[in-house]
């Protein structure tokens, strides 16, 4: 425990005035996420593992109650923390509960994630990792104490817990430690588990709220990787938060904010297998490798003993550690005072001065807004890259339900669709007419092939049942922990197999409403499913109505199609007027206010456009009056009074 004289607050208050530095994490890895989330396939898988009609705009009640009380408070607490201004905020559900309801699209809960991770700030501790795997860790001559009050100053820990000697002190998880933690509330375990209970718990409500914690998972994790693609985070640079309070982040997030990050850059080569290698792998490949290697951060430029980027190791060599951003000037350096030094990916890589010490000539290095500006065009297109690969390799896989081959005894058949299974289990669920979900089978799964059907369980009868949900859990050919589901609808039986088409479980009807089951002898029973008794919807029949008449064209009507009577004229057709632009003519069906048109869906006879102005014809409709005023006048562009007199 730290232990504070009362010498110690004359100098700690204005310390503890200041406010904490604005984070990226509440705009630009927002972006990020939802950048991400609109280039994967996450708004299909949605659809189809979970029932979503609208994917990720579809939206999602979070419930409370469905959680422990301490996990609910907590999670209320940290919600309330977001900007509702940023538009992921999830809004309070009117009602008397507490904590209340909340709602939000299953995007907008996503990008929530992201930002969840961020807050509290400590919880920035776990957010680091250098390219040999280690994380956050004190720098040399830097004591716990002394990084507790710079942690303090910069908003990352409280006065209560400086007090208490819980405050942050400089060390902390790797990343992708952090990322597989139980610990952690927005992590892969707690992923795989609400994964797992959106799809077999009992109630809807419960489903729904660990949908919810499912993608405010995603998000976390997202977080962690995109912090990837920091320089200050994969340099092991405290400082550069402590002191400076991430000058990069605070400049990238001013000048793109949430909705101007830009779009992944194109994929190149084939996306990692295991999620781990999204951040680090032996090819260095990884986020964190391809940044360590070519930026640098504030605190580790050259000269301050941290290792060199490639740019700078070509034209500088190797350079002595001073403890500070200065290096000698190299033989042939150009004659100005100051300039950037670049390479042909990055154009400003750092910026240098000429600097005079003791006579001798040296160079001072610093990063600058153009730095930074150089830094996120680069890096923010890769960021948004392996987010887009982490969201499809979370949700990759997909299992595919169906009544089998037309031929043959009709079975239910579960294959799965793009990955190769290596042992799990296979769960089935009911749910009924209420929305309740109950277990009707488990089996072992093993190695299943890409395309290959995966053994049922024992169902029994399906009758009163309106939906199956399926999960697959187990690991796919690379040893990857792999969840699969999806839903099968029970309310429509199964079209005729000369319907049926490629990839799709259920057919559209020739006749009638789509949405409907087929009844009547073409109806085929399904075993275990009760057959409705609907009547087929009939053709609507349209009433026979006037021929319309156009100018110098053949009479058509609806009534009689017949070839007999094309070319002929109605005899009321040679007392049509001329054809002169009419603003009541072809109005469509019924004119403005509803002439047997309306009734008919044709247009009306030219004849029997109206002859008085639209105030009088909208009383017309509205009350049982005389159809025309007999006298009085009219607005004058209506025309001349024998226009405007009934018939």
């Amino acid at each position: 425990m730290i232990v504070l004289a009362p010498r110690h607050l004359a100098w700690l208050l204005p310390l503890l005035a200041t406010s904490a530095q604005a984070y990226e994490g509440t705009t630009t890895l927002a972006g990020l996420t939802e950048r991400a989330a609109l280039a994967s396939r996450l708004h299909r898988q949605l659809m189809e593992r979970f029932g979503l009609p609208l994917g990720l705009f579809e939206p999602l009640q979070w419930d409370p109650e469905q959680l422990p009380a301490a996990a609910a408070r907590d999670l209320e607490a940290r919600l309330r923390g977001l900007d509702p201004a940023e538009g992921y905020a999830p809004a309070v559900v009117p009602g008397l509960r507490s904590p209340p309801l909340r709602r939000q699209t299953a995007l907008g809960w996503l990008v929530a994630g992201t930002v969840l991770e961020t807050l509290p700030p400590v919880r920035l501790r776990n957010h680091f990792l250098d390219p040999t795997g280690r994380g956050l860790s004190r720098p040399p001559g830097l004591s716990a104490a002394a990084a507790s009050l710079r942690a303090l100053a910069a908003g990352l820990s409280s006065f209560r817990q400086l007090v208490t000697g819980t405050a942050f002190d400089g060390t902390g998880l790797p990343s992708t430690e952090w990322l597989q933690s139980a610990d952690n509330e927005l992590g892969l375990v707690a992923f795989v588990q609400a994964h797992e209970r959106a799809v077999l718990a009992q109630k809807p409500q419960a489903r729904e709220t660990a949908l919810v914690q499912l993608l405010l998972a995603a998000g976390g994790m997202l977080a962690l990787l995109e912090q990837a693609g920091d320089p200050a985070y994969v340099r092991n640079d405290l400082d550069a938060l402590l002191v400076d309070g991430g000058p990069y982040g605070r400049h990238v997030a001013q000048r793109f904010g949430r909705a101007g990050v830009p779009a992944p850059a194109p994929a190149v080569g084939e996306p990692p297998r295991h999620l781990v290698d999204l951040f680090y792998n032996a090819a260095g490949t990884g986020l964190v490798q391809r940044t360590a290697r070519r930026f640098f951060s504030p605190r580790t430029l050259p000269g301050t003993g941290a290792p060199l980027v490639e740019g700078a190791r070509t034209l500088l060599g190797e350079v002595p550690a001073r403890g500070v951003p200065l290096t000698p000037m190299p033989p042939g350096w150009p004659t100005k005072e100051a300039g950037y030094l670049g390479t042909a990916e990055i154009p400003h890589l750092a910026a240098w001065s000429r600097l005079q010490l003791g006579g001798r000539p040296l160079l001072r290095w610093a990063l600058d807004p153009r730095c930074h500006d150089s830094y996120a065009a680069v890096l923010l297109p890769e960021i948004a890259r392996h987010a887009t690969w982490a969201l499809d390799l979370l949700f990759r896989g997909q299992l595919h339900v169906d009544w089998g081959p037309p031929q043959g005894e009709r079975r239910l058949r579960v294959r799965a669709l793009g990955v190769a299974l290596r042992g799990g289990t296979l769960t089935v669920a009911g749910e009924g007419a209420q929305g309740e979900r109950r277990p009707l089978g488990t089996s072992t799964v093993g190695e299943v092939n890409p395309g290959g059907e995966l053994p049922l369980p024992s169902l029994g009868p399906l009758a009163g049942l309106r939906r199956l949900a399926l999960l697959y859990r187990g690991a796919d050919e690379h040893g990857e922990p792999l969840l699969l589901a999806t839903q099968m609808d029970l309310s429509r039986p199964e079209a005729e197999p000369s319907e049926r088409r490629q990839g799709a479980l259920h057919a559209p009807h020739r006749r009638g409403d789509p949405g409907l089951p087929e009844t009547g002898p073409r109806a085929r029973a399904v075993p275990g499913l009760a057959q409705p008794s609907l009547p087929f919807p009939k053709r609507p029949q349209l009433r026979p109505s006037r021929p319309l008449v156009l100018p110098n064209q053949a009479s058509l009507s609806r009534s009689d199609p017949s070839p007999a009577r094309k070319g002929r004229r109605p005899a009321r057709a040679q007392a049509a007027p001329p054809a002169a632009p009419d603003r009541w003519q072809g109005a469509g069906a019924g004119g403005l206010f509803g002439h047997g048109a309306l009734r008919t869906g044709v247009a009306p006879h030219p004849d029997e456009r109206p002859r008085c102005c639209p105030d009088q014809l909208r009383r017309r409709t509205r009350r049982s009056r005389p159809p025309y005023p007999r006298s009085g006048r009219c607005h004058p562009r209506w025309g001349p009074e024998s226009a405007r007199t009934g018939p």
